[in-house]
């Protein structure tokens, strides 16, 4: 399939695909640099998602989703994760 087929319900099933592999990585990796990476990677992903799932008509990523998502995460990998989020927010409130 081409990228010009996909829709956007193919993009979310990506997105969330993205988002269980770095979940798995986060889990498996034994350095922590490579915790950090894919903890980065991870806030990266669900960013995406919830900007897809609100230009689907879905709306944002609700606060059950995203608490199950947050619980599979190490804490200290989750408070990196919540910086990047964060950050992500101020500068999107910035630029409009």
């Amino acid at each position: 399939m081409s990228s010009h087929n996909r829709n956007i319900k193919d993009l979310i099933a990506i997105e969330w695909a993205e988002i269980d592999r770095c979940l798995q990585q986060l889990k498996e990796s034994r350095s922590e640099k490579l915790k950090i990476r894919w903890s980065r990677l991870l806030a990266t992903h669900i960013e995406r998602l919830d900007k897809m799932l609100w230009k689907a008509g879905v709306g944002k990523l609700d606060e059950n989703d995203l608490a199950k998502l947050l619980t599979k995460i190490p804490e200290r990998y989750r408070k990196i994760m919540e910086r990047k989020v964060r950050y992500a927010a101020k500068r999107k409130t910035r630029e409009t």
